[in-house]
């Protein structure tokens, strides 16, 4: 007995400086308690009988007295250590992170993620600040030192304490709580923000975290969406706006090209502005991109390509013309007249031009550009609406969700509203049409009466989602079945519950089969199909 005493003391003992990480206690011991019950099912050599685990800070543990070894964590690191045994009583053997851990305790599925973003791959942030990842790697855009292609998730390489990142096509960013900014994949394009780029970074990869230098003091960071390239930005804490590679070129030096030059630019900031809160490109190619700054004081900035009316100028062009050239094109941020108080701005790209969408304090809805089969919602008829209109008798809007065809819209009361010009399959969702594959444009905002109680709303091309306050899914269009043949789909003209999940917080975005990726209070992930869910 004194033995076994004197060996606990000194396992807990010769621990008790590491690290003082704050984690969620109810978390750890949760977790604890899974991986500790899997080691005994899996191996009986080390862990031969069910123990019940004890606690003396900062550690969770159980002793085995048949095999004398310890096993247990460091709540301030969320270390897992071993002692005893075949692993000695000298020194305490640390064998992983407690995360990296359950992802075998679990068979490989997510647990302790704290927020997901989907991208050209798929990304988590754990609640250790972590990150993982899975899908294309060609690049090595997955930052796990190699460019193999997952399934499953891998961890990024040396990156902590994260914030935020975003997934890019060649390449990806992270922000980390102390204001860098790092990243990591394929510099063709000036993605990595070190100077290079085109054929100067031809055979320039990045296979884990780099820390991108002279950004600091970073609150957001965000992606140029544009067609065929990628391209970065960050705005700071004061508010001023930084990009580089690609895109810079085309911003600051009015570029045409840039992918066959020979260098990119370092990080740049725009001085038209400060204040700002967020910035958006249109979807485009080249002297075809449009782009927009939202500031703090609720105003709208654009400029760019307006062949569309995207500009909300009162004009529009019926010919491209290329930057530096007069016309309804512009390379200088303008106002965008008579719209203020703005707290959110989307740009999405359609099938012939861009359509932009605001969402004002006061929950109205304004939007112009691309107006092809009414879709913006005005009530207007024309193809093009190039000045801000108001979405019509809309009010009470906290959350809007903007896709190719088609618009949610999220009341203050919990109703959904819908509109847009495809339906095919029932995608708006209000049940007209007499067969699932008609396409009937719903021009101005309708009720989908059968959802209430709604917290979060999602919409893609030919499927939308809706959260329920009681954590439920409900969905409605078209998407594959998980069961069934292959590639068997599901049509639905109107809303139903998908699957009985309750306790789900977010509706993240959307696999490649039109399936949801939902986020649980539990810390788990989840793909959202119309006849089940099953867990990542």
């Amino acid at each position: 007995m004194k033995k076994r005493l004197k060996q606990l003391i000194l396992f807990c003992c010769t621990l008790n400086f590491l690290g003082s990480i704050s984690f969620a206690f109810a978390d750890t011991a949760s977790n604890t308690e899974t991986l500790l019950n899997w080691a005994e099912s899996n191996y009986p050599q080390y862990f031969p009988t069910h123990e019940t685990t004890q606690s003396i800070t900062p550690w969770l543990f159980r002793f085995y007295p048949n095999s004398n070894v310890y096993a247990g964590v460091n709540t301030n690191e969320n270390g897992v250590y071993v002692f005893g045994g075949p692993w000695g009583n000298v020194n305490p053997t640390y064998i992983d992170s407690l995360s990296n851990l359950l992802l075998t305790a679990n068979n490989g599925k997510l647990t302790n993620v704290k927020s997901m973003v989907l991208g050209s791959q798929a990304f988590v942030i754990k609640t250790d600040g972590t990150v993982w990842g899975w899908g294309n790697n060609g690049f090595g855009q997955l930052g796990d030192g190699t460019k193999e292609a997952r399934s499953t998730p891998v961890k990024v390489i040396g990156l902590t304490d994260v914030a935020s990142v975003i997934s890019g096509a060649n390449a990806t960013i992270a922000l980390k709580n102390d204001g860098t900014v790092w990243a990591w994949g394929w510099n063709i394009e000036g993605d990595l923000g070190n100077g290079a780029g085109g054929l100067a970074a031809l055979k320039e990869f990045q296979y884990t975290p780099t820390q991108i230098k002279g950004l600091t003091d970073v609150a957001v960071i965000g992606q140029n969406n544009t067609i065929s390239h990628t391209g970065f930005y960050a705005i700071k804490q004061d508010g001023t706006l930084w990009i580089w590679g690609c895109q810079a070129n085309r911003i600051i030096d009015h570029a045409i090209v840039c992918v066959s030059s020979e260098s990119t630019r370092l990080p740049s900031q725009i001085d038209e502005f400060s204040d700002v809160i967020d910035f958006q490109s249109g979807p485009g190619n080249g002297a075809l991109n449009s782009y927009y700054v939202l500031k703090s004081d609720g105003t709208v900035w654009a400029w760019g390509s307006n062949f569309v009316g995207q500009l909300g100028d009162g004009t529009n062009s019926d010919t491209i013309l290329p930057h530096g050239i007069t016309g309804s094109d512009r390379d200088t941020p303008e106002q965008v007249a008579g719209l203020t108080g703005v707290k959110e701005i989307t740009v999405v790209g359609t099938l012939v031009g861009v359509k932009v969408f605001a969402l004002k304090k006061d929950g109205t809805v304004w939007a112009w550009g691309d107006n092809t089969g009414n879709q913006l919602g005005t009530g207007m008829t024309t193809t093009t609406v190039d000045k801000p209109t108001e979405v019509s008798e809309l009010t009470g809007i906290i959350k809007i969700s903007v896709g190719t065809f088609n618009t949610l819209a999220l009341k203050n009361d919990g109703t959904v509203w819908a509109w847009g010009w495809n339906n095919l399959y029932g995608a708006i969702g209000v049940g007209t049409g007499t067969s699932m594959d008609i396409i009937t444009p719903i021009p101005t905002p309708v009720q989908l009466v059968d959802l209430h109680d709604i917290v979060d709303i999602q919409t893609s091309t030919f499927a939308s989602y809706a959260l329920k306050g009681d954590g439920t899914i409900w969905g409605w269009g078209s998407g594959f079945l998980k069961t069934g043949p292959p590639r068997a789909e599901a049509k639905y003209l109107t809303p139903i519950q998908m699957c009985n999940l309750p306790g789900i917080t977010n509706i993240i975005g959307f696999g490649p089969d039109y399936s949801s990726y939902l986020l649980r209070n539990d810390g788990t992930v989840w793909n959202g199909y119309f006849d089940l869910c099953t867990q990542l």
